[in-house]
Order: C-alpha cells, then sequence, then structure tokens
C-alpha cells in the first residue's frame, strides 16, 4: 500500500518517495537530502539541442500551426494592446501605467502563503514602481497605496524599484483578500488571442498614496 499512499510517520513517507525515486535512474531520497539533483533526462538548458517539438523541428516564425489552432497571423506581427496608453479612450488618460502580475518563484499562486518558512522571504504584498512614476506621485517605498482602475482597488505598500520600466507597475499573483486584495480585482474577463488564456497583463490602472 506504500506504493499508492505513504505510510503513517516519517518512516512511511520515506518508504513512499524511495520506492518512487526508485524507478527514475540517477534519483534518490539520501541524494535529494545533500542538495539539488537535475531531473534525469532533462536538460539543464532548455532545447540547448536545438530539437524544438514543433512540425519542423526548427524555431518557427511562420508558423502554419498558430494560424490554423488561433486564427492568428502565420507570421508574427505586432497589434497595440486591448487597454493601451497610446489609444484616445479616457480610461487610458484616467489610467496611465501599465499593471503587470507575474508568478513569483515563492508560491504557487495563492499556495503556501501560510507558511511560516515563505513569509520570510515574502510576508507581505508590495507593488512594484519605477522611480520616475513614485516621484511623480509624491511615493516612497513603505508607503500604503491604492491600485485601482474602473474594476477595482487594491490597498498595498510600494516598493520603488529600478528593475522596472517607467509606465508599468507590477503586484505578484497570490496575495489573498484579507491581504489588501486579488490582482484579479483589477482585471478584465478577455482571452488572450493564443492560447485561450486570461490577459492579466493587459489591463491599465493608476497608483495613489493613502493619507
Amino acid at each position: 500500500i506504500d506504493n499508492i499512499f505513504p505510510g503513517p510517520g516519517d518512516d512511511g513517507v520515506d518508504r513512499y518517495l524511495e520506492n518512487h525515486l526508485n524507478s527514475h535512474r540517477g534519483l534518490s531520497l539520501e541524494k535529494l537530502q545533500k542538495g539539488p539533483v537535475s531531473a534525469p533526462g532533462q536538460q539543464e538548458v532548455a532545447w540547448c539541442d536545438f530539437n524544438f517539438p514543433t512540425p519542423s523541428g526548427k524555431i518557427e516564425l511562420l508558423s502554419v500551426e498558430a494560424n490554423d489552432r488561433w486564427g492568428v497571423n502565420k507570421l508574427p506581427d505586432y497589434r497595440e494592446s486591448y487597454e493601451s496608453v497610446k489609444s484616445d479612450s479616457p480610461e487610458a488618460k484616467k489610467y496611465p501605467l501599465y499593471f503587470m502580475t507575474p508568478n513569483t518563484k515563492n508560491r504557487i499562486h495563492s499556495q503556501f502563503n501560510n507558511l511560516e518558512m515563505i513569509r520570510r522571504v515574502s510576508p507581505k504584498p508590495l507593488v512594484t514602481m519605477s522611480p520616475k512614476d513614485a516621484q511623480d506621485r509624491s511615493i516612497e517605498s513603505g508607503d500604503r497605496v491604492k491600485i485601482y482602475n474602473d474594476r477595482g482597488i487594491l490597498n498595498f505598500e510600494a516598493f520603488v524599484d529600478f528593475s522596472i520600466k517607467d509606465g508599468c507597475v507590477s503586484v505578484t499573483n497570490g496575495w489573498w483578500i484579507a491581504e489588501g486584495g486579488t490582482v484579479n480585482f483589477l482585471s478584465a474577463g478577455r482571452e488572450t488571442d493564443m492560447g485561450y488564456g486570461a490577459a492579466f497583463h493587459d489591463n491599465l490602472v493608476e497608483v495613489e498614496k493613502v493619507s
């Protein structure tokens, strides 16, 4: 039964892990306890052998598959974002910042946010802003701010950093409503042009210091 479910206690868990790891050459619980081990059969650098999983086996700039699947141009082309500061819409004037919501290496979306070891390295939500955008709004690192558009409001702490481009702000996804809001508050229910995923990065916002 240890092959299906771990037995009780640490010994049961160790036996369960060993049974599964032993089926993979080069993996063992003992090796993993000493440090990271590369997954067997996987490249350390993706596609370093230049073997791509495309119909042609090459990097495809002209992609018939993309056209067949999603109805997009066979060649890459530039199209302005659905929500863009370059548009003449009233929203673009009200909300001049592109809102990005990347993943973080510290959590799987909102999972594991309650763990003490995660809280040590990622204790609270932050909105990252460029020095220029922060200065234009009289915002400094540590200030409480609201990030908002017509769809909702987030209340987080500002983090001013040179790593982000002027005109953009960023909040990693996965924070809870009780911590000031979820990034979905500001996202439109809109699909991407390829892959039919959610357009999390195609949203405009404004940031304002909270008195």
